[in-house]
């Protein structure tokens, strides 16, 4: 959230209310794996058109998984932590200045039992279902961000820590309550707000802390590098849009027994790349009409293949339509709808090559005050 907006607050729109109904499904073909997840979203939020901006965000989540063994099918009904952000802007010769911070709430259900654990599908990547996790402990993320206009162009720079809290995941197994570790991430941007073209070019890097059981290191994830394009071709009434990030990671560090690291870095998470293109057709003024596909791409990761840390990558297509649609001034409607095609190649964990084949669905409404 550090650097949410890229522009100082111009007095229009006081807030927004906003709920809404998600499916997603997929199954192999392969064998009896299949899942499915309901979600509600729930947010309300001021501005950004304020100084003071206060957004809540939280939601309900059903969830079910069969797994591929044929075992008893695990379902999860909860309500979703609840994320509360705050921050204040301040304008100077032309520059914003933002202080802030973001929380979670553990709203959630963070504590599972090993067999409903299997129902956060996906928790690594989330292309199969939207949520991939149920809860957890009580985080604070406070940031500073600063935006400065030069001409057309726009230049950020922002830098946030989250403090990560700790929580009990699984409530059949003891002595196993996990602090993860806490992140502190840098910040830099550049947009372009151009008569018939914006862009904005980001990037980023985060240095992660040891994730911790009951006190004692057991894993710190290697550095994160990443950076971000998202151009846009505002309808006129076709439009374009294309956006894309990548991520690398430096290697990690695992246990070395007695609660602490080994001393050399061992290996490093796949290098994961997305992308999305869109174009956008406005036939009337209030109704906008896209296509869009897009793709997600993780590579191997650098652990042995007899490791029960290897991870052998991910190829994942989408793509679909969707509608935004005003029915007044202060209400409007927006909806998804898409087909994709996941494969996971053979790790430690699948012994072949699978394939998921889904649906995505999601009907918003918005309300405006």
């Amino acid at each position: 959230m550090v650097l949410l907006f890229l522009a100082c607050p111009a007095h229009a729109e006081w807030g927004t209310a906003g709920t809404g109904a998600h499916y997603d499904s997929f199954d192999t073909g392969q064998s009896k794996e299949k899942g499915s997840q309901f979600f509600v979203p729930l947010n309300v939020r001021t501005g950004p058109d304020s100084p003071f901006f206060l957004g809540v965000a939280s939601g309900w989540v059903d969830t079910s998984y069969q797994p591929a063994s044929g075992g008893e099918k695990v379902r999860v009904k909860t309500p979703l932590d609840t994320n509360l952000t705050a921050f204040y802007t301040i304008p100077w010769e032309g520059a914003c200045f933002r202080l802030g911070v973001s929380t979670n709430l553990p709203t959630g259900k963070a504590t599972l039992s090993a067999r409903e654990r299997a129902a956060e599908i996906d928790r690594n990547y989330g292309d199969l279902v939207g949520v991939t996790n149920f809860g957890r402990g009580f985080d604070a993320n406070p940031g500073f961000s600063m935006t400065l206009p030069v001409g057309k162009l726009t230049l950020g720079v922002g830098v946030s820590h989250n403090k990560t809290g700790a929580y009990d995941p699984t409530s059949d197994v003891e002595n196993d309550k996990l602090d993860p570790g806490d992140e502190t991430t840098g910040k830099l941007s550049i947009g372009w707000a151009g008569d018939k073209v914006r862009f904005l070019i980001g990037g980023r890097y985060t240095a992660v802390s040891a994730d911790k059981v009951e006190g004692k290191d057991i894993f710190k994830e290697g550095g994160q590098a990443a950076a971000n394009l998202r151009l846009e071709v505002p309808p006129a009434p076709v439009g374009f849009s294309l956006e894309s990030s990548y991520q690398a990671w430096a290697k990690n560090k695992q246990s070395a027994g007695e609660g602490s690291l080994a001393a050399e870095e061992v290996a490093s998470f796949g290098t994961d790349w997305r992308y999305r293109v869109g174009i956008q057709y406005v036939p009337v003024s209030n109704l906008t009409l896209e296509l869009f596909a897009g793709g997600h791409r993780v590579d191997a990761n650098e652990y042995a293949k007899n490791s029960a840390y290897f991870d052998g990558g991910r190829n994942a297509l989408e793509g679909g339509l969707g509608f935004d649609y005003s029915i007044l001034a202060f209400i409007s409607f927006n909806g998804r709808f898409s087909y994709q095609n996941v494969k996971d190649k053979a790790d430690a964990a699948l012994s072949n090559d699978t394939t998921y084949k889904g649906f995505k669905s999601s009907l918003n409404l918005v309300a405006r005050y």
